[in-house]
């Protein structure tokens, strides 16, 4: 039997991609993500997370879908909020990976809720598990795809913009910094969320400071 974990990576970002990550392999295997130390991405180092991240697409069927903050502010404005994102984008990769079971990271805590919305979609047996990243080694192979993925994006991003952008999210302060600066720059303004309340809060910001400066 082929089972899917998905996880995502990203979601609460102000700066880069929102990564949404499947690994699938037969059932009989997951007994040896255990022993390799699979688990929960946030739980693992870079380095160990690069090192599993390799393996793991060396060793099973994967998928990975990058979420532009484009498209997350062209959604959120037409009513489509994250987790109906992060759901559509989950179904596609149900569907086209064909498990004959999927786990799932519940990116809400109406657990019943979500698992209708998928079920109605998709062929398959659903679990969909708040924190099922920390709870079984196949989401967790998931999490750690979705994970280095989305560190790897914006360290090349950070190369291809020649300016540190830091983890990408609200706590960082490298993060923050690089969105005040983005608010008069084009081209690294696309790389961040423009619909949440943080860039809401540093544009409000950056305008009252222009007009005192008047």
């Amino acid at each position: 039997m082929k089972v899917l974990g998905i996880d995502e990576a990203g979601r609460g970002a102000l700066v880069g991609p929102l990564v949404i990550g499947g690994f699938m392999t037969e059932e009989n295997k997951i007994e040896k993500l255990k022993e390799l130390g699979v688990k929960d991405s946030k739980e693992l180092t870079p380095v160990k997370r690069e090192t599993l991240s390799k393996w793991l697409k060396n060793n099973g069927e994967y998928k990975i879908i990058h979420i532009t903050p484009k498209e997350i502010d062209m959604k959120n404005k037409v009513g489509v909020n994250l987790n109906r994102l992060e759901i559509d984008k989950m179904i596609q990769i149900i569907n086209e990976l064909k498990p004959d079971k999927v786990i799932i990271d519940c990116p809400s805590h109406n657990e019943a809720k979500i698992k209708a919305l998928f079920q109605a979609k998709v062929e398959c047996e659903v679990v969909c598990e708040c924190k099922a990243d920390a709870k079984y080694p196949i989401v967790g192979a998931g999490s750690i795809i979705a994970k280095h993925e989305r560190d790897e994006s914006i360290r090349k991003l950070e190369q291809r913009l020649g300016t540190i952008i830091g983890a990408g999210y609200p706590s960082d302060e490298r993060t923050i910094s690089f969105a005040r600066k983005a608010l008069s720059n084009v081209e690294w303004l696309e790389h961040v969320r423009r619909t949440w309340d943080t860039y809401a809060r540093l544009k409000n910001e950056k305008e009252q400071r222009s007009l005192n400066d008047f």
